[in-house]
């Protein structure tokens, strides 16, 4: 019983988000003539709507906000049953592409940050399960910020560049490295 209202009370945080990763509504107008087909809200589309709002608040500067994400981040991943395990050889989080530990290793480092440039270090890892999961999905465009180190990907569901490895200071830095058409 627990784990259903857990369950309703993160679906309510990130259905806003959910939402916008659904598409327009049946009573919203198509700005071009486009047909517009509404995406299925799965649950790695879930999971990655929480992923975004962490990416988010560490690109606005905001520590204990990027910290509460990736709390409902956890959680969304635990109730929905996506697995945050490494696939493959992701250098960015830091396991050995030959072992098989959990990826929440970068996330509980992330939340025990003590501060912005630590947290954005972990995150690394924490983008890097996130671009494997959105292999599966469609809309998303992985981000890399060259100055920021070689592992330094985001993922984010629109293309205008909000970096989350530097924030304010270099907010636009960063390049398209792939996307996806919505």
């Amino acid at each position: 019983m627990k784990k259903i209202i857990t369950f309703l009370v993160t679906f309510a945080t990130i259905t806003s988000s959910a939402s916008l990763l659904a598409g327009p509504s049946c009573c919203s107008t198509p700005v071009r003539g486009d047909a517009i087909q509404a995406k299925a809200v799965t649950p790695i589309r879930m999971v990655l709507a929480s992923y975004e709002k962490v990416s988010n608040a560490l690109a606005a500067d905001d520590l204990a906000a990027a910290q509460s994400a990736a709390r409902t981040f956890l959680a969304v991943s635990d109730i929905t049953g996506v697995d945050l395990k490494c696939a493959g050889a992701l250098s960015g989080c830091g396991v050995d592409a030959a072992e098989t530990k959990n990826c929440t290793k970068s996330l509980q480092a992330l939340l025990e940050a003590e501060n912005l440039k630590e947290a954005r270090v972990h995150f690394k890892g924490v983008s890097a399960q996130a671009i494997a999961l959105a292999a599966t999905e469609t809309g998303f465009y992985v981000m890399h910020c060259p100055m920021a180190g070689k592992d330094a990907e985001w993922l984010q569901s629109d293309p205008e560049i909000r970096n989350p490895y530097h924030g304010s200071a270099m907010l636009g830095c960063g390049v398209i490295r792939s996307g996806a058409e919505a």
